[in-house]
């Protein structure tokens, strides 16, 4: 009886006649794999003021919804920033969907797009005169983030203000003057064992670029603090702030006392006085690593309520 030949043999064979007639090689059926929605953003259409984003679902065997929507930074003239309600679409399983975005003639736009997964895709592009930023990637070793200052649109001289900041706040800040229709590349210090990011603005207004969180190095924020017991006759309480194993600085806050700040391996002791109008519960916090509060100590005043402070 007869048997067909193995499936290799007729590939190779199919290869082989391919090879000799420059025909391409037969379609072999793969088992079906559904791939995950996607989307591309295309470059900013100044000309028309527009952007168009393609929602990509042809990979995927279910329906899928996408969002999608903009911000902008207009450092020129009020208002100098706002975002647009982010709006929802759907997209059939195994297709795909354009939808055009309008953009301002004097603003960085961001345009970002929300995948069903989580996951985002970001795109940003100024039109128009208004003065732009953009940053390049973080030199760890040299501790230094590269930034363009790109007033190469407008017709007159533009005094940017670029901002380093940590989790503490502030660290540095300069100023620099950019000639109409130039671009000026500077490189802003970066902190190690810290996460930082920096700000851009321009003529002491409008933001025009805020980068995103740098991490140099390994980040330990270990911030503590503890409270003693109140003294009612002074309404004070000792305060002990301890930054010794943190590599980063930490800003420590008290009930009517300013923020202190403390750098890497800095501890602090002082008597703190407390205001009875504040209420009963005294709390030192922080700011933790990814930017919200940690409460790091309480005390209670609850049993000098009564009691006068002298």
């Amino acid at each position: 009886m007869h048997r067909p030949a193995p499936r290799a043999v007729l590939l190779a064979v199919a290869a082989l006649v391919g090879a000799l007639v420059g025909a391409p090689l037969p379609a072999v059926a793969a088992a079906a794999s559904a791939g995950v929605p996607t989307a591309t953003i295309s470059r900013f259409d100044c000309a028309r003021l527009r952007v168009e984003v393609t929602l990509d679902n042809s990979r995927s065997a279910t329906r899928t919804m996408y969002g999608y929507g903009s911000s902008f930074q207009r450092p020129e003239r009020a208002p100098y920033g706002g975002t647009d309600r982010t709006r929802r679409v759907d997209v059939a399983a195994g297709g795909s969907r354009s939808v055009v975005i309008r953009v301002r003639d004097d603003a960085r736009t961001v345009v970002t797009v929300y995948l069903p997964d989580g996951g985002h895709v970001v795109s940003a592009g100024t039109c128009g005169t208004a003065p732009a930023a953009a940053f390049g990637p973080a030199d760890c070793g040299g501790l230094r983030l590269r930034v363009t200052l790109d007033n190469s649109r407008s017709g007159r001289s533009t005094r940017y203000r670029w901002t380093l900041t940590d989790l503490a706040g502030s660290v540095r800040t300069e100023t620099v003057e950019v000639a109409a229709g130039s671009v000026a590349p500077v490189r802003v210090p970066l902190v190690a064992g810290s996460r930082s990011r920096v700000f851009v603005a321009v003529n002491g207004r409008g933001l025009v670029a805020t980068s995103d969180w740098q991490r140099c190095g390994g980040v330990i924020p270990d911030p503590r603090a503890s409270l003693g017991a109140v003294d009612c006759g002074t309404v004070s309480v000792p305060v002990l702030l301890d930054n010794s194993r943190a590599t980063s600085r930490t800003r420590f806050r008290l009930p009517g006392h300013v923020d202190v700040v403390l750098g890497p391996g800095q501890v602090r002791a002082f008597r703190l006085h407390l205001p009875l109008g504040d209420g009963l519960t005294a709390t030192a916090s922080a700011t933790g690593p990814e930017g919200q509060p940690l409460v790091l100590a309480t005390t209670s005043t609850a049993r000098c309520a009564d009691t006068s402070p002298t």
